[in-house]
């Protein structure tokens, strides 16, 4: 003999299967289906803002290193233009102390 259903226990009913009470409000599964379903869609644009970010680093991590490299070329020929212009300076102060000795020489004579 069965049980009548208010005495059947928990595991009992368990075994008959899932079922949705009829008490269960339709806009309470309607709320919970759209919240599921904005849960999803959130998650798939986070994932394509994700995948469009690392393409972007990707890119300005290629700029970066092009830039580091144009950095180092511009560095070497300032350091290269600072050794010219030394020298060139070196030189005329040497031209304008002969200069000044030949001027001195000639205001000897």
């Amino acid at each position: 003999m069965r049980e009548p259903e208010e005495t059947q226990s928990v595991y009992d009913r368990s075994i008959e299967g899932w079922h949705l009470d009829k008490r269960v409000p339709v806009a309470l599964i309607l709320t919970i289906f759209l919240a599921v379903m904005t849960g999803v869609y959130a998650y798939s644009r986070l994932e394509s803002t994700v995948e469009d970010h690392e393409t972007r680093i990707d890119r300005l991590e290629a700029h970066d290193i092009a830039t580091d490299r144009s950095t180092l070329a511009v560095l070497n020929e300032v350091a290269r233009l600072d050794a010219t212009l030394v020298a060139e300076l070196s030189a005329i102060k040497t031209m304008l102390q002969a200069l000044r000795e030949d001027l001195r020489e000639m205001k000897k004579r």
